[in-house]
């Protein structure tokens, strides 16, 4: 929904975080969304995508399910099975108390998520996952991972990538500030000329000033974006 608004308001932003958000390692949100779904980020939970058996788990997956991801909801799952599995054999029973006591002593390797030894505390909260950060990227889900793992084309870590979206952040906030600095300028440099002159408060000079306003709104909205060649059809959604 916020990369939707974002079009439809022809904002085009250069990344858009959303921190444990869905969408990103979604199928459906590049579905929907098209060429506009590249550029965002989440950091989420996510298969890591250098473990050894990531590219055939994925290749039977994608045969079996030929019109889905392997996300982070099928990878938990898959790794959920194999916790099951790997605390049954060290219960040698199959008594659910058993199981289950087996289960809080689990120390075990994943198979496909992005996590450190699985070992999980009272509450049964796996105390050494690992947030995964994924974006948009050709029209699916790229992963950059924890720091000690490689994204698959490029080496960013988690700490470089906070910093450059902080970067960015006070740059644009910068930039926010010195236009809105203009604009409210260029609406006293209109008051102080109009005065000087003819010695007279133009009363309408606001009204003016909104009027313009309404004509970069319908510019953005019913041209068509006919002046930015980036994004033709954003006032279309």
């Amino acid at each position: 929904m916020v990369t939707r608004e974002c079009v439809k308001q022809g904002w085009n932003p250069k990344i858009i975080f959303t921190p444990n958000g869905n969408g990103v390692q979604d199928k459906a949100y590049y579905e929907a969304l098209g060429k506009y779904a590249d550029g965002a980020l989440a950091s989420t939970m996510y298969y890591n995508p250098k473990a050894p058996d990531t590219d055939s788990i994925i290749k039977r997956f994608e045969a079996d399910y030929p019109n889905q991801w392997l996300d982070a909801n099928s990878g938990c799952a898959f790794e959920a099975v194999q916790i099951v599995a790997d605390a049954v054999v060290r219960a040698n029973s199959s008594a659910s108390a058993d199981i289950h006591a087996a289960l809080k002593k689990t120390d075990m390797t994943p198979i496909v998520m992005n996590s450190g030894k699985i070992k999980f505390d009272e509450n049964g909260q796996n105390i050494n996952r690992h947030r995964h950060n994924t974006t948009g990227a050709k029209g699916k889900a790229a992963s950059y991972c924890a720091a000690r793992y490689r994204r698959r084309e490029h080496s960013v870590s988690g700490p470089a990538i906070r910093g450059s979206l902080m970067a960015l952040l006070w740059a644009n906030v910068v930039l926010s500030g010195v236009l809105m600095g203009l604009v409210y300028g260029l609406i006293a440099l209109g008051l102080t000329i109009i005065f000087g002159v003819i010695r007279v408060v133009n009363f309408a000079h606001g009204a003016m000033v909104v009027f313009g306003l309404y004509i970069g709104i319908l510019d953005r909205t019913l041209v068509g974006h006919a002046h930015d060649r980036s994004c033709p059809n954003c006032g279309r959604f």
